[in-house]
């Protein structure tokens, strides 16, 4: 277990620095509130080149840091996998609203994707 724990956070430090991570955050006057999110760029991207973008909800234990480490692992297997920025949103699943039973949005979540998710994903 000890060596467990060593390894985790030698891999948790390459991870950290194979990234820059920045955290920012957007008001939204719909909700009153702001939304806040980290996005991790990689370290030695080509400042040119488009880069893909990842999106994920920093909910539960999968979390913006671990995305980053996991693309980080990917490249330096050699797996054929491209810098990738990861944008990690902190938002509770209640501000999101996903219902799962049917896949629709509550009023909630339609008033966050008006509010959030159309200033990343405009249609």
């Amino acid at each position: 277990m000890r060596y467990l724990s060593i390894f985790f956070f030698i891999a948790t430090g390459l991870a950290v620095n194979a990234q820059q991570k920045v955290e920012e955050q957007l008001y939204s006057t719909a909700l009153k509130a702001p939304v806040r999110f980290t996005v991790y760029v990689p370290a030695d991207r080509d400042t040119l080149q488009t880069l893909p973008a990842l999106y994920s909800f920093g909910y539960g234990m999968v979390s913006g840091d671990y995305i980053a480490a996991q693309l980080n692992y990917f490249q330096s297997a050699n797996y054929p996998f491209p810098p990738t920025i990861v944008v990690n949103i902190l938002a509770n699943m209640d501000r999101i609203g996903f219902v799962y039973d049917d896949g629709r949005l509550t009023p909630t979540g339609k008033e966050w994707w008006i509010a959030f998710g159309m200033r990343l994903f405009p249609l």
